[in-house]
């Protein structure tokens, strides 16, 4: 594997196992093939502490269906949910035939977008987040900044009513993000190939940008790792 920018820890800390990890699928991004996922949960599982989960974004997925398809809001739920279906269940063959070779000493969860966001941390924060969004203009630029940076349909000829559908995957993934807890375990550090929202949240929960916004937020206490991580 090949190790770019590391925020909120060291590499260090990482190959001595002090974080929990969590594999964090973005269906929209072609780099998470079949052979891809394998090789991030091989990883995780050299590096985890204790446990493992495979994170799946995929009801989420169904704002940029509207916003860049042309989909209405059933059809995009729709389309969502039969692609969450297809990386589960391809996570699933990963995950058995590593069981089959060897490979595993415990389960690894695989969990969607509704079930990690199941919790009050959550819910409170999301609305924070929705707020600051709508009633903060530099907080809505930095927002769309960021989705220019990692969503290629975005042009010049994107509409402001297409980037406000498109930024409900973000305000609605940032709360999660600095707050990812499953059946008793907080998982703390996500690998990702790419670094554009991987610094927007070291940057925020630093409190470099949108200071009160962090502080709304908790961020002094929940803390976030992230790692720059590819394929060799």
């Amino acid at each position: 594997m090949r190790v770019g920018e590391i925020y909120g820890t060291t590499l260090e800390k990482i190959l001595n196992r002090e974080h929990n990890i969590y594999i964090g699928i973005s269906m929209g991004n072609r780099y998470f093939s079949k052979e891809n996922i394998e090789a991030y949960i091989e990883w995780g599982l050299r590096c985890t502490r204790e446990n493992l989960i495979v994170f799946i974004a995929d009801s989420i997925q169904s704002y940029n269906y509207q916003a860049f398809r042309g989909l209405t809001e059933k059809e995009a739920t729709v389309k969502a949910a039969d692609i969450s279906i297809q990386y589960k269940n391809m996570v699933k063959r990963i995950i058995n035939r590593m069981k089959n070779m060897g490979k595993l000493q415990k389960e690894i969860p695989i969990i969607g977008f509704d079930t990690a966001a199941d919790n009050d941390y959550y819910r409170q924060n999301r609305e924070k987040i929705q707020q600051e969004y709508h009633n903060n203009p530099r907080f809505r630029d930095a927002i769309i900044d960021l989705m220019k940076q990692n969503v290629k349909a975005i042009t010049q000829e994107t509409t402001r009513e297409q980037l406000d559908i498109a930024a409900n995957y973000l305000l609605l993934e940032i709360p999660l993000q600095y707050h990812m807890t499953h059946e008793g375990t907080t998982y703390d550090l996500i690998p990702y190939p790419g670094v554009s929202t991987a610094k927007f949240l070291d940057r925020l929960q630093n409190k470099e940008i949108f200071p009160e916004l962090a502080e709304k937020l908790g961020l002094g206490i929940q803390r976030l790792a992230q790692i720059e991580l590819y394929v060799k």
